[in-house]
């Protein structure tokens, strides 16, 4: 197997970004749920003198408000990237699909994908290459 060019390196640590991503979603969307629900828990600010100082409570609200946005800021990259993704990939044809799909989803080899298209292993690498020429263009 030859070595990875930059070109190649670049696509394929972009593909992992995607893959990271992807996982992360959902556990980012219960952070920021838990961290909501925590936020509305703690109890509101008065002002009414004899009920003593709320520094405490304060400082908790401000502390969930920017766990919140941290999560969000990650939610808002992850979608992003995958959307990058997602323009990329609409941008293929079906043969490059079926590559593309199979090196993120590492779920089929490219000798077994290259039976499935009927084509030969080396038009698979082929379209991979050319994939990756594809996305260090962009």
């Amino acid at each position: 197997m030859k070595p990875l060019t930059n070109g190649s390196k670049n696509f394929y640590q972009w593909i992992n970004s995607v893959k990271a991503a992807k996982k992360s979603l959902d556990s980012l969307y219960s952070k920021k749920d838990y961290y909501e629900t925590k936020f509305y828990s703690v109890r509101t600010m008065t002002y009414e003198p004899f009920r003593g100082s709320n520094y405490q409570d304060k400082d908790m609200k401000m502390y969930w408000m920017i766990k919140i946005d941290e999560v969000e800021q990650k939610i808002s990259k992850s979608l992003t990237l995958i959307h990058a993704y997602q323009t990329f990939h609409t941008n293929l044809n079906e043969a490059e699909r079926s590559v593309i799909d199979a090196i993120l989803r590492e779920h089929i080899s490219f000798t077994a994908l290259a039976k499935e298209m009927k084509v030969s292993r080396t038009r698979i690498y082929e379209i991979r290459d050319y994939i990756i020429r594809k996305h260090s263009k962009r």
